[in-house]
């Protein structure tokens, strides 16, 4: 079986999808997987059944064939591309990330450019309109997030098969695309949990640590708010570990975090991206995880801080409650509004201050986890009979039909 990711750079870039698709391509040694390359070394360490193939750009921008919907052209042009790379070559299965919805126009793309394929997937890892939503403020609205939208929404409709490895985020597609079939992946058959981390023993509060990414989405600033809810003393230090994020204005999170710091004794460093050995290290002291998503699919963070050993505190927006809840009962965790700081105060703080109970609950829970994944495995979701909406794949066939036509050729 050979499968084209709609992908780049699966093998440099580091990010949750990029991610998925490694561990995915290691575990299916039998099927043939290709990506776009654009700046990935020769020499990257990729399984054999990984083939990168060179980013062409035959199709330059001409600002003139859109000029007041600036996004929705450049995903055109680029989904042309992409297509332009693979003219001529023939793929059992198109595996597109709903993440990139710059590839939004990349089957009709590839019928133009005589690229053989049987069927169309979107594997479903949360959509780049949601994180634009999300993300802090911006002066004026930001005009690519409705054209994102539409896009989106065209890739969903026109799709043969859509794929998640969240369950809340299937039933939230569902009220998009009514009629339509998604199936459901497991986590388990590509993210390998953790054994238990040795913490350093020691007494006094435990600290308090945000992990994720300094996008408006991830909720830092709900974090902060958080910190500022409880009392000084109830928590050790606190860490907003992960990279910073601009708004599409340019805006850093600095300029959201900093006014909540300021004038507070909270405690918080706040440093860059971090690597397992940084977790190892955080996790192995005594500490609580705290993530405040806005939103989030699932949150593998949250699987691998509870399953290292470490009471963790979960965003009721992330979809990974409702994963831990059914695949894990016995995992106790602590579920928080975290826009009523109040509230979620008053929730954690039985966990700072009966830390070494919780945890030792935290551990008997785990001893009793059911590690075994269930369900489809990916062979067979790619197996799936055909689900797709005629009037949407038409929508966007006309619509790139519209553009192609303008588009100054090679």
């Amino acid at each position: 079986m050979k499968v084209l990711i709609g992908d780049i750079d699966l093998f440099k870039v580091v990010g949750g999808g990029q991610a998925f698709y490694r561990a995915i391509v290691e575990r299916h040694p039998e099927i043939e997987f290709s990506y776009i390359r654009i700046s990935e070394g020769p020499d990257a360490t990729r399984p054999a059944n990984a083939h990168p193939i060179d980013f062409k750009e035959p199709y330059r921008p001409d600002e003139s064939i859109l000029p007041n919907r600036a996004f929705t052209y450049n995903a055109f042009r680029f989904s042309c591309n992409m297509a332009a790379s693979v003219a001529g070559e023939a793929f059992d299965l198109v595996d597109l990330p709903d993440y990139r919805v710059d590839t939004g126009f990349l089957r009709p793309a590839m019928e133009a450019h005589s690229v053989g394929f049987e069927r169309f997937a979107i594997s479903m890892h949360g959509l780049s309109s949601i994180g634009y939503r999300n993300n802090w403020p911006c002066r004026e609205p930001d005009p690519a997030i409705p054209q994102m939208e539409a896009l989106e929404q065209h890739m969903f409709e026109s799709a043969d098969l859509r794929y998640a490895i969240s369950e809340a985020y299937i039933d939230w597609s569902r009220g998009r695309c009514p009629g339509l079939a998604f199936q459901y992946y497991h986590p388990l058959y590509f993210f390998k949990l953790p054994e238990v981390i040795e913490q350093d023993p020691g007494g006094g509060p435990p600290d308090l640590n945000f992990l994720g990414r300094r996008a408006g989405i991830k909720g830092a600033d709900l974090f902060l708010k958080l910190l500022v809810a409880l009392p000084r003393s109830a928590y050790g230090s606190a860490r907003i570990m992960g990279d910073d994020v601009k708004n599409s204005e340019g805006t850093p999170s600095g300029a959201v975090l900093g006014p909540l710091m300021e004038g507070r004794d909270l405690g918080v460093e706040i440093t860059g991206a971090y690597t397992k050995h940084d977790l190892r290290r955080v996790w192995g002291e005594r500490s609580i995880t705290v993530l405040t998503s806005r939103w989030d699919t699932l949150n593998l963070v949250a699987l691998e801080s509870l399953f290292s050993g470490v009471p963790t505190v979960i965003s009721r927006h992330a979809g990974a409650c409702r994963f831990l809840d059914e695949a894990f009962p016995s995992v106790p965790y602590t579920r928080i509004d975290p826009f009523d700081s109040s509230e979620s105060a008053r929730l954690v703080t039985p966990l700072l201050s009966g830390y070494d109970r919780a945890r030792a609950d935290l551990l008997a829970g785990l001893e009793r986890a059911d590690r075994r994944p269930s369900g489809l495995e990916l062979p067979a979701i790619y197996g799936q009979p055909p689900s797709f909406s005629a009037a949407g794949r038409e929508a966007l066939c006309r619509a790139y039909d519209r553009l192609f036509e303008r588009q100054p050729k090679p």
